[in-house]
């Protein structure tokens, strides 16, 4: 549990992440936090800053007393996860490192950790491959500005682009459009950049001043192709995230020799279900919410942030697991999200429910896919 000393005067005391006001010695419980809280107001911790107490009572993770400031050194990147769910990752990672190493002498260095939607957004799937950049854009707001309108009633535009566009024929641009609509797409727009001007592709819907927009918002490149699709926003960011990987083939992009594994938290708890017309859980029904969502469960079910977390490397899931529900009220809730009558909850969790009243502690567990990793 990742944890800070604050030294005062007469006594030390430490903040953690659940609950976190403890005076060392005492129990982390509101009795300590209430202590630690009056042992600021009566100016016993050497804290430079008068609204110190605030701070505190704001839910501040660590508060620099030499500074006054407040700030978060917790050496996981996703500082806001509870201490469990930071156990088990650490715990985690440090077995995938000995593992690379020990077997063939590799050397992880680097876990990132990516929020789910910011992997969706920019690489358009939850199991991105690191090894190579290739971020997808927003191209909405410089398609709006174009003669193109086969975009303009499209809710989301995306973009992505990469340089060797002299290895794009039209041949195999057309390969290109073909996998995409295989894929769902209605087509696959493109365009090339070459002595900084557009060339082929939709290139004559956009006129000079918004061509050259577009390459210095995006940083394009001579010799670089883009491609684009129009749709909703999901859809348009899934296909591209497969157009991506294709590219990546293609290219050459993928080392074999190096490994870039990274951590996807903040899964969704729900996923809405267009054809049954019901949420369905994104895991497993067993998950449980992040603690700061618990209270919005049956208010806002589709907003909800899990306690969900996966390992990917080289864009193969090789883990994945969750902090599981131990609240009997809270796990029978998510089940009536997910449209069980009580008729059947009982008939098919009522043991599992009974059971949770007698004291569960919070656990949670992770499973390797063991063929994936090897």
């Amino acid at each position: 549990m990742a944890r800070t000393i604050i030294e005062s005067k007469s006594k030390t005391a430490i903040i953690g992440f659940d609950e976190p006001f403890c005076v060392i010695g005492e129990r982390i419980n509101p009795t300590g936090r209430k202590k630690l809280a009056l042992e600021l107001e009566a100016g016993n911790f050497t804290t430079v800053e008068s609204d110190a107490l605030a701070q505190v009572e704001a839910g501040a993770n660590i508060l620099d007393i030499n500074a006054g400031v407040v700030y978060n050194s917790n050496p996981n990147p996703n500082e806001t996860e509870p201490p469990l769910m930071v156990d088990l990752i650490n715990l985690v990672q440090n077995l995938i490192v000995k593992v690379f190493k020990d077997i063939i002498n590799v050397d992880l260095n680097d876990f990132p950790v990516l929020p789910y939607k910011e992997a969706i957004e920019k690489y358009g799937t939850d199991k991105p491959d690191l090894r190579f950049e290739m971020l997808i854009n927003d191209f909405k707001p410089f398609s709006d500005k174009s003669d193109f309108k086969a975009f303009s009633s499209c809710e989301a535009v995306r973009m992505i682009h990469i340089q060797e566009a002299d290895k794009f024929s039209r041949k195999v641009i057309d390969e290109m459009d073909a996998y995409a609509q295989s894929i769902g797409a209605k087509g696959l727009a493109w365009f090339k950049v070459n002595n900084g001007d557009f060339e082929g592709g939709i290139s004559k819907f956009f006129d000079s001043e918004l061509r050259n927009e577009i390459i210095n918002n995006f940083g394009i490149k001579d010799n670089s192709i883009c491609f684009m699709v129009g749709d909703e926003l999901n859809n348009s960011l899934k296909i591209l995230g497969k157009v991506r990987s294709r590219l990546g083939d293609m290219l050459n992009l993928k080392d074999n020799n190096l490994f870039s594994p990274v951590w996807i938290v903040d899964f969704p708890l729900f996923d809405w279900n267009d054809e049954t017309e019901r949420f369905d859980s994104v895991n497993h029904p067993f998950t449980a919410p992040k603690d700061s969502d618990i209270e919005n469960v049956l208010l806002n079910p589709g907003e909800i942030i899990s306690k969900g977390y996966d390992i990917v490397i080289n864009g193969y899931e090789v883990a994945g697991g969750s902090i599981r529900i131990h609240d009997h009220k809270l796990q029978k809730d998510i089940f009536k999200i997910m449209n069980l009558s009580d008729k059947e909850i009982s008939e098919k969790f009522g043991f599992f429910i009974d059971a949770l009243k007698y004291g569960t502690p919070p656990h949670g567990g992770i499973a390797f896919g063991l063929d994936r990793l090897v």
